[in-house]
């Protein structure tokens, strides 16, 4: 039952959508696959009890039906004050992942690690940080890096210091479109010639970052106000702050038309504007609600209004932050990021590389993927 760890060098990388993505498609070649995130960092209380809340959607999406205690042991620091009590640590804290593990993993193919922030740091308050668990849990160890921000090579090669045979390799992650023939063509063997290999290059897609109106409202504790029919079909992906002279003002909205436009609630000329330029939502502060004219020209648009209480600063650092911290709970954006994942990842030549001893079966209904370039350089 060989196990697999999931990491990055730094948060946020997609860590958590690889790892269902790999499971979905081992289990489409007749694999049985586990799932655990022994380090969890956003609390979710479900009826059977408390858990993080990415881990709880891969674990639904895959079939398990693991207790959230046994899916994700230890808690981050951000969730400490709604488990009413500091999380369990050392010895005490390994040994329950170890179980927790061994009991996920009985009678598995495979069985998925997924890790929490920045590898090897991450749980390290608990004494459970990346090497620890790797070690405990003989583990391999794929890194997901992204490419949005840039690589830090430095990072990745050390952890392969540290990390010797354990490292499978690496998942070059939201790779934007233009520069993928060049990541094939030097970044791949670049990496390979320091014994890192590439096991494929994902590209960048901006749905996978988008938040539906309906969804940000709510986040905000807000309320719709007009395009109640778009409000689960339109996404954001920016905001713009409506604060300015009109014909300025005009001119941004235009370019970013995927964008929340936060308006005073007493500004009916800008938010006239914005709906004009067709941005995908409004967001009124102040608690104001739109003028009739401004309501009847969003429904006619089918563009939605949300009326949130909150001065114009204090939503922009709300959205910011909700954007930042984009839940992973959105079907359509899981299933297409699975996609991604089986067009960009020779799977079977993987599992073939990690030594698996069981021929893969693919699912009759699942697309034959398309074999990575770098993947079969090294």
């Amino acid at each position: 039952m060989p196990g697999l760890y999931i990491a990055s060098t730094r948060p946020k990388t997609g860590k958590t959508l690889c790892a269902c993505a790999m499971g979905v498609l081992m289990q489409r070649q007749g694999l049985s696959v586990g799932y655990i995130k022994p380090v969890g960092g956003e609390l979710k209380l479900v009826e059977a009890g408390k858990g993080d809340a990415g881990a709880l959607v891969v674990q639904e999406v895959l079939g398990q039906d693991a207790l959230p205690e046994d899916l994700t042991t230890v808690m981050r620091h951000s969730a400490w004050g709604q488990l009413g009590s500091c999380p369990l640590r050392g010895e005490e804290a390994l040994g329950r992942i170890k179980k927790s593990y061994a009991g996920i993993a009985k009678g598995k193919d495979w069985t998925l690690v997924n890790g929490s922030g920045s590898f090897p740091a991450a749980g390290q308050f608990a004494g459970v940080d990346g090497l620890t668990l790797v070690q405990a849990l003989d583990l391999r160890v794929i890194l997901v890096e992204t490419l949005e921000d840039g690589l830090d090579f430095d990072a990745v090669l050390l952890l392969r210091k540290h990390l010797g045979k354990r490292l499978a390799g690496v998942i070059l992650n939201k790779a934007p479109t233009s520069e993928i023939p060049l990541c094939r063509q030097w970044l791949a063997p670049y990496l390979e010639s320091y014994g890192v290999k590439v096991l494929g290059i994902i590209p960048n897609e901006p749905e996978l970052k988008v938040i539906r109106c309906m969804n940000l409202a709510y986040e905000l504790g807000g309320r719709i106000v007009a395009g109640n029919s778009s409000a689960a079909k339109l996404g954001i992906a920016g905001f713009l702050i409506g604060s300015m002279q009109i014909d300025g003002f005009m001119t941004r909205v235009r370019d970013k038309t995927a964008s929340a436009i936060i308006v005073g609630g007493d500004r009916t000329d800008l938010q006239l504007a914005a709906l004009c330029a067709k941005g995908n939502c409004l967001v009124l502060t102040g608690n104001i609600s739109p003028d009739e004219l401004v309501r009847t020209r969003a429904e006619k648009l089918d563009i939605p209004i949300i009326v949130a209480t909150e001065d114009t600063y204090t939503m922009a650092r709300r959205i910011a932050r909700i954007l930042e911290d984009r839940k992973f709970d959105d079907m359509s954006q899981i299933n297409r990021g699975i996609r991604l994942f089986d067009e960009s990842i020779e799977l079977e030549a993987l599992l073939a590389y990690l030594g698996n001893g069981k021929a893969p079966r693919r699912h009759p209904d699942s697309p034959a993927p398309r074999p990575a370039p770098s993947a079969k350089k090294a």
